[in-house]
């Protein structure tokens, strides 16, 4: 999933130039994306919970990674729009099963696996983003670029669907669900971790829509230096994932969220205090740093619901998350008109600096005080 979104990312120059696109048009078509996964996540959920995540995931795998194909053959914004609104369900499909099913493989590891599955996801979006940008230095134009990548893709996707756990997964998690939970106790938990997913989602939306443009125009630096910052504070994202689950062992969920949200938030602070170009590149991978370890443990906190509602669970955060990523930098950009992009950048730190503070969230509701 990542990869094929780093590769998508990477090559959309390439459709703009194609298809003559506007930014108005293509904003409108890239929206597609997120528009698709709201409009399937009910379905995917209960999907999840009805079926299983591994029957679910295992079609889900190969469509979305298929589904990478249609924007290319797009001859006009139309056909673009409807072709990601496709690509944005199908992704949805493999987001939900695959994080549900990755709770499920976590329970039975029994210790800290989440941070290093998207961990996995972070590297793969880069290492996409990178063979998009070496396709496009090649020559290679969109269209064989997206169907020799979905079609690897889509081959590595039906053969580790044939390897995924099953039976015993589920008889774990029947073992480690809560008991004597009331459906009101249990989504007012999920509404709890959606909160959480929402405020982290939004602050690193945030970040990585305006960190280039901070270091642009706050700082007075070249454009290399804003991609610079983005390269600082996305590697940061990755590195505390890779790290996360030794970190999560020891210090455990709620303390780990607290002391990521505190560093995230007082960096950011410090970093929008001072004026120096080195400073900000320091302390921006603090606050990818912070981030990182935020959304794997509202993901692991969703599965310890229970068994039967793992997919519903994920369905509202994930939407909630989405809303958040997707909202964040339109905040931003509102609020930096009135006041300054300096000054509107204080919102994400008080928004993980909320997120420290609730973290207590994260416990399952029969041990929250």
């Amino acid at each position: 999933m990542g990869l094929e979104e780093g590769v998508w990312a990477s090559r959309i120059p390439a459709i703009k130039a194609d298809l003559s696109l506007g930014y108005g048009t293509l904003g409108l078509a890239l929206f597609a994306i997120p528009l698709g996964t709201v409009i399937v996540l009910p379905a995917a959920g209960f999907l999840v919970d009805r079926v299983s995540s591994r029957a679910v995931l295992r079609w889900a795998a190969p469509c979305a990674t298929s589904a990478l194909i249609f924007p290319g053959l797009a001859p006009n914004a139309a056909a673009l729009t409807a072709a990601l609104t496709f690509f944005g369900a199908a992704l949805c499909f493999l987001n939900i099963s695959m994080n549900a099913h990755a709770v499920q493989v976590e329970q039975v590891y029994d210790r800290p696996i989440m941070a290093g599955f998207h961990a996995s996801y972070s590297l793969a979006a880069i290492v996409g983003a990178g063979l998009g940008g070496l396709f496009a230095y090649i020559g290679l134009s969109a269209r064989p670029t997206f169907i020799l990548v979905s079609g690897f893709l889509a081959v590595v996707a039906i053969l580790v669907g044939q390897i995924l756990p099953s039976s015993p997964v589920e008889d774990v998690r029947r073992e480690v669900e809560p008991k004597g939970l009331s459906t009101a106790t249990v989504w007012r938990a999920i509404l709890a971790l959606g909160l959480l997913a929402t405020c982290a989602a939004c602050a690193e939306g945030a970040m990585t829509d305006w960190i280039a443009v901070y270091f642009h125009d706050d700082l007075g630096g070249s454009t290399w230096i804003g991609s610079a910052g983005l390269i600082s504070f996305s590697s940061a994202v990755a590195v505390g994932r890779i790290f996360g689950d030794r970190l999560n062992e020891r210090l455990e969920a709620v303390p780990l969220v607290r002391v990521s949200g505190l560093i995230a938030g007082t960096s950011l602070i410090v970093t929008l205090l001072a004026s120096e170009p080195i400073v900000a590149l320091v302390g921006f991978f603090l606050v990818g740093a912070g981030i990182s370890c935020m959304t794997p443990q509202v993901v692991s906190a969703s599965g310890r619901l229970g068994s039967n509602r793992s997919g519903r669970s994920l369905s509202v955060i994930t939407g909630m998350s989405t809303i958040g990523n997707l909202g964040g930098p339109v905040v931003i950009g509102f609020a930096a008109n009135g006041t300054g992009l300096r000054i509107a950048l204080m919102i994400p730190a008080f928004l993980v600096l909320v997120v420290a503070a609730s973290a207590s969230v994260l416990q399952p509701p029969s041990r929250q005080a």
